[in-house]
């Protein structure tokens, strides 16, 4: 008579919970309206000229 198979017991942690407090900005606003306009120019001129293309990514003002 053959024996019931029984999983094998895995030794295995709990992953550590992140931290609640992470950095969500670096403190510096963008200065004046100017400046966004700006910046929504660059931005839309890039996805223009890469309209054919799907392989890239354009964004401003992004902390990381």
């Amino acid at each position: 008579m053959t024996q019931p198979l029984t999983p094998p017991v895995i030794d295995w942690e709990e992953p550590p919970i992140p931290p609640e407090d992470l950095i969500f900005d670096d403190g510096e606003p963008l200065e004046i309206h100017r400046h966004r306009k700006a910046m929504n120019v660059l931005i839309d001129s890039i996805e223009q000229a890469y309209q054919d293309r799907e392989d890239f990514f354009v964004g401003g003002n992004m902390f990381i």
